[in-house]
């Protein structure tokens, strides 16, 4: 619009100058140059008409002035605490203790307002009701998929056979694997450098079709490194979350113990209440979500011991063991076969079938008499006089979980007191605290496990099977 008007101002200005010039060297055709001034100007308004009317648009001019353009971008508006802040660092005023301590409100309120922005959480209000109710619609949801519990049995088979194609001779690992991935639980391998560990857990998120993230636990690991940290955009000028490798559905710990406390506790809220807190921001998990860890049994130089409240966050701790000579020669002829290092699965199942099944899951019967069982295995440990702490009623829980996912792995819709024993070992063995001159003898929470369990009485057949009258 402006150059509009430039353009015909100089316009008028030439034909005014013409006739100027006109009038002063032919006076006697004063007239004559007055009518064709006075055509030249109206030619000039009519073009100036014609352009307006082409270039016309309705929403400009019944847009009010104070409403922003809309194809235009907005501009990223000036925080004026960070300008103040940025201030005090430049002149000295402040170090980094206090730049820590005024940017947390500030990056809590950015975040709650993005949040409420895109989900509609409000975090002021009841942060971790909100978002309990948003998870238990999605575990609902879940559980209506058609996925019967006949079904299920199917489906493990199918995973087992395709991860069977590469890991030989360890049917029984990966069954107790499938049974911890159903119960929803995490997962310790602690065995020998070179047995599959990592292989295995990159062969399952394979075949069931979930986010995988590996971590390599390391003496110089941040808590930040694993869950994510705020990083300000200076082109937006604001704080952006930028995501770890925690947000995924499966996530490999490899080498746990490597890591220093601090780091180890990174992952404890995510294990147990599936999210993730930073600076007041709580960050729901996609389920299902999964832990999967390794640890070396024999090099303890530099490493960091996991404490008992974090080993109890896992539902269950295996070992793979070495292979037979057979197996360990139909490893090395698939190895010839492939032609390459590399090997790949295909997805059996996809991450909402998993969910379905874990949700079948709960169909299977489990009688009162294989309850106290489970009672009484788990009150033994408490009063054995090799042990310092026995097991809590969250090992309870976990025989409960792996022996019912144990049933619907082998076609069953009830449980029995062989499900219960075959879990038993790797459930409860990692949750004993053994007294300190076992030490010594090389005894273990295993063997512990397995005296309790000739010790206590198995239920008869007919009471374990025995329905709900």
């Amino acid at each position: 619009m402006r150059g509009r008007l430039v353009r015909i101002g100089a316009a008028v200005f030439v034909a005014s100058a013409i006739l100027l010039v006109l009038v002063v060297l032919v006076p006697s055709r004063r007239s004559l140059s007055v009518g064709i001034y006075e055509l030249v100007l109206a030619a000039i308004v009519v073009g100036s008409l014609v352009g307006s009317f082409r270039t016309f648009e309705p929403e400009a001019w019944m847009r009010s002035p104070f409403e922003r353009d809309p194809e235009k971008p907005e501009e990223p508006q000036p925080i004026a605490e960070l300008d103040r802040i940025d201030r005090l660092v430049v002149l000295g005023a402040a170090n980094e203790f206090d730049l820590h301590y005024r940017l947390r409100p500030l990056l809590r309120q950015i975040a709650a307002e993005r949040l409420y922005g895109l989900r509609g959480v409000d975090l002021d209000s009841d942060p971790a009701r909100a978002l309990a109710a948003r998870d238990r619609r999605a575990r609902r949801r879940d559980r209506e998929a058609p996925v019967k519990l006949d079904a299920v049995a199917d489906r493990c088979q199918d995973i087992l056979t395709a991860l069977g194609q590469v890991v030989v001779g360890k049917a029984d690992v990966l069954q107790h694997i499938l049974a911890g991935i159903l119960a929803n639980g995490h997962i310790l391998i602690e065995d020998y450098p070179g047995l599959a560990k990592t292989l295995i857990a990159r062969l399952v998120a394979q075949t069931l079709d979930l986010g995988f993230k590996r971590i390599q636990f390391t003496p110089d690991l941040l808590p930040s490194d694993i869950t994510g940290s705020f990083l300000f955009n200076q082109r937006e000028g604001r704080f952006e979350f930028r995501r770890g490798p925690i947000f995924t559905n499966l996530l490999l710990a490899d080498e746990i113990n490597r890591a220093p406390p601090k780091t180890q506790a990174a992952l404890l809220e995510g294990m147990q209440e599936q999210q993730v807190t930073i600076e007041g921001t709580t960050h729901v998990l996609e389920r299902p979500f999964l832990v999967l860890a390794t640890q070396n049994p024999v090099e303890y130089e530099g490493t960091y011991p996991l404490p008992e409240a974090q080993l109890d966050r896992f539902l269950l701790r295996l070992q793979i063991g070495y292979p037979s000579a057979d197996d360990e020669w139909t490893i090395l002829e698939r190895r010839l076969e492939r032609g390459e290092d590399e090997v790949e699965l295909s997805p059996v199942i996809d991450r909402e079938t998993l969910l379905a099944m874990q949700g079948a899951v709960e169909d299977v019967h489990v009688a009162d008499s294989l309850g106290h069982y489970i009672v009484e295995l788990v009150g033994a440990t408490r009063t054995s006089p090799r042990l310092q702490v026995g097991a809590s009623p969250r090992g309870s829980l976990a025989l409960l979980k792996l022996a019912r996912c144990r049933a619907a792995l082998h076609g069953r819709d009830f449980a029995t007191p062989d499900d219960v024993k075959a879990v038993a070992v790797p459930g409860l063995g990692h949750r004993l605290m053994l007294k300190p001159e076992l030490w010594v003898q090389r005894i273990s929470g295993d063997d512990v496990v397995r005296e309790v369990l000739e010790q206590v009485p198995t239920p008869s057949a007919e009471e374990a099977l025995r329905l709900p009258e």
